[in-house]
């Protein structure tokens, strides 16, 4: 277990467990699924698991799913989300987060990617950890890895969440019909 700095333990005492989150950002190689460079400008928050649930509850999920009234629980709703700093040149960021008092030393808590660095996806699953207060640092690591985004990916992205990607869908529908019907009645002829 971490004691606080400045306060050593004495027999009686709580002790206040700490671990450091460390993420690394790495980005995709072009068309394969092996580790590229590291990806600076990463943002991510932290949520802290609600008590008793475990990294296969949570893992893997959209923020959406777990925030929904069915999956009520899976994520501490008591504000308890923290924003990380940027990752670095090196893809790297870290920040200390409580996992205890006394004899407990470990919690999960679950990082989600708000902003993606620039020309890559943004991954909005969530990626889950069990910080364990005085594990190596490798323990307490996610590794999270982005594809890079696509001329059509940057196109719909900059679009607004009001249905305008329903109207490109369909108006690209409507023109293929017009051309279909044209040729038809040209062939026709």
């Amino acid at each position: 277990p971490c004691e606080t700095p400045g306060n050593p333990t004495h027999e009686g005492e709580d002790t206040t467990n700490f671990a450091t989150l460390n993420i690394n950002k790495i980005g995709l190689s072009d068309g394969e699924n092996k580790d590229g460079k590291p990806l600076k400008d990463a943002v991510f928050q932290v949520y802290e698991a609600a008590e008793g649930k475990q990294l296969s509850d949570l893992n893997g999920k959209k923020v959406s799913e777990v925030n929904t009234a069915d999956a009520k629980g899976l994520i501490d709703d008591s504000g308890k989300v923290r924003t990380m700093a940027a990752t670095d040149d090196k893809g790297k960021a870290s920040d200390s987060f409580f996992v205890g008092n006394n004899s407990k030393t470990s919690h999960v808590y679950c990082a989600v990617e708000t902003k993606a660095p620039d020309g890559f996806e943004l991954d909005d699953k969530l990626h889950c950890v069990n910080l364990t207060a005085g594990a190596e640092d490798s323990a307490n690591t996610l590794k999270i890895n982005n594809k890079k985004s696509t001329a059509v990916d940057k196109i719909l992205g900059a679009l607004p969440m009001t249905g305008a990607r329903g109207l490109v869908i369909l108006t690209l529908c409507g023109i293929v019909g017009i051309a279909g019907t044209l040729f038809y009645v040209v062939m026709k002829r």
